[in-house]
């Protein structure tokens, strides 16, 4: 029988094992960190006087005590410094700058995968439409609805609603 869970690592009890209490503490020490995690912000190195329980991610270019875990979620606990490497799929919210991170490809992501947005079951953005031109020739020039045109063709790229 394996040690641990595929997934969260998280020990398992084992019969005729002495201080069963330990293993356990440490399977919720790890769920303490994986369930509804938040982190306060991503860095290079530990911060200098961190609360119990608190979380970062840790950077791709960790120093100090975060030697060797980068990517990692790190938790301040009593008993020091505790990691969990993520997996694809892995959530995360990131209290500053205030946003769901995604581990996906070997790296946290703040983008949102997805074909479209619904809001109330109304879809408002769909995938990027082709690019749309910028009015010309006709026998009458109307400039002024041409530049109306123009910065609404602008900002609809600008969005990425639309190709440049």
């Amino acid at each position: 029988m394996p040690d641990h869970t595929p997934r969260l690592a998280l020990p398992y009890l084992h019969v005729a094992q002495a201080q069963k209490e330990v293993t356990h503490n440490e399977a919720l020490q790890r769920l303490d960190i994986c369930v509804q995690c938040v982190v306060e912000d991503m860095r290079d190195a530990p911060p200098a006087s961190p609360a119990e329980g608190a979380c970062w991610l840790v950077s791709p270019s960790p120093a100090g005590d975060w030697s060797n875990h980068a990517g990692a979620i790190a938790q301040w606990t009593l008993g020091g410094w505790r990691f969990v490497d993520p997996f694809d799929g892995y959530q995360i919210w990131q209290r500053s700058p205030g946003f769901m991170l995604r581990h996906i490809g070997g790296s946290w992501s703040a983008d949102i995968p997805a074909t479209s947005l619904r809001i109330g079951g109304q879809q408002v953005v769909g995938p990027r439409g082709p690019q749309i031109s910028e009015p010309s020739g006709g026998a009458v020039v109307d400039t002024e609805c041409r530049a109306r045109l123009a910065e609404l063709i602008a900002a609809l790229q600008t969005h990425g609603l639309i190709s440049n």
